[in-house]
């Protein structure tokens, strides 16, 4: 029998299924003011507006064309508790200059200053201070003006997998070798195939998980093929389906944004038809290394300036660097 292994331990980037299914079904269902009432019944957070306190300064590059939105997949069985580490963290972009929605997977290791606390991973100023630090935190260290976030509660996301009807991503054997042993604990949901074949909930949730094929940025570019995979699942299907997943993704996740925000967003995603792109840092140019500090934790250590600057090339600019 497979390892049992928590659920919430997922690294998973469901966040922008989170947003697009919100927006897509919001936008192509002509059921308008029964999404919006699904949409008022969201958990919503407000949040600071200030901007010193979100770690915006003065001279932060904007642009009314490019929207930067936090995406956080939190380690807990509640959105309530703020007491779980941010199990990933996603920049999503939305770049109407260039017609895209981008993300920028930021990995969790990363070293960086977080207020009050000193040097830490990235991923513990969600545990210290909820949402609004870590948001801080992004802000303050890759220069960004993030001022809304979504976060996700990973308990259901296999059945919202399933609800959808699964997602295709390519398998090769050492990852299905790894899926079977370590995160699949029904037999009847063994990975028996290779290449590109369609993964129920559980299947999808174990390639997302998996730690031991690759590296951390090889993780991170699995999670970033399911949740496109997610995506252009969720544009195939029927308006008239949208409502029953809307459900499902509505109960996991909490955020600051307005229902007439993310509508406003939704129209735009729908008509558009922007084009998906993925990035994640650090990446070739900011040679990373990682190793042991003297707290005695594993760190990823990057020079932030230099990363600061490939970032903004790519979410401003249009250029992707090599990852």
């Amino acid at each position: 029998m497979a390892k049992k292994k928590h659920l919430s331990g997922i690294r998973f980037l469901m966040y922008l299924l989170v947003v697009l299914l919100v927006l897509t079904a919001i936008a192509a269902c002509g059921a308008f003011f029964y999404l919006k009432h699904m949409l008022d019944g969201m958990n919503r957070v407000t949040m600071t507006s200030d901007k010193e306190e979100l770690g915006i300064t003065e001279d932060v590059e904007t642009s009314t064309e490019v929207i930067n939105i936090a995406l956080f997949g939190v380690d807990t069985r509640e959105l309530s508790e703020d007491s779980g580490r941010s199990d990933s963290m996603i920049v999503l972009t939305i770049d109407k200059k260039n017609n895209k929605i981008k993300l920028t997977s930021l990995a969790r290791d990363t070293r960086v200053y977080v207020e009050d606390h000193g040097y830490e991973k990235l991923a513990h100023a969600y545990a210290y201070g909820g949402a609004q630090l870590a948001i801080r935190t992004i802000n303050s260290s890759f220069g960004l003006d993030i001022q809304d976030y979504v976060t996700v509660n990973f308990a259901q996301l296999a059945d919202i997998i399933d609800t959808i009807g699964g997602v295709v991503v390519n398998v090769d054997q050492d990852e299905a070798d790894v899926m079977n042993t370590n995160y699949i604990e029904n037999e009847a949901d063994r990975v028996t195939e290779l290449g590109d074949i369609r993964l129920n909930g559980a299947q999808a949730v174990a390639y997302s998980r998996n730690r031991y094929t690759g590296s951390d940025v090889d993780r991170q570019a699995r999670q970033r093929e399911v949740l496109m995979a997610l995506y252009h699942e969720t544009l195939q299907k029927s308006v008239l389906e949208y409502p029953a997943i809307l459900e499902k993704v509505l109960g996991m996740c909490e955020t600051t944004l307005s229902s007439d925000r993310i509508m406003e967003l939704g129209m735009w995603a729908v008509l558009g038809h922007p084009q998906m792109d993925q990035f994640a840092l650090p990446s070739a140019g900011c040679d990373a290394y990682g190793g042991i500090m003297e707290d005695g934790a594993w760190y990823f250590v990057y020079d932030l300036d230099v990363a600061t600057d490939i970032l903004h090339q790519y979410l401003y600019e249009d250029i992707k660097p090599q990852e």
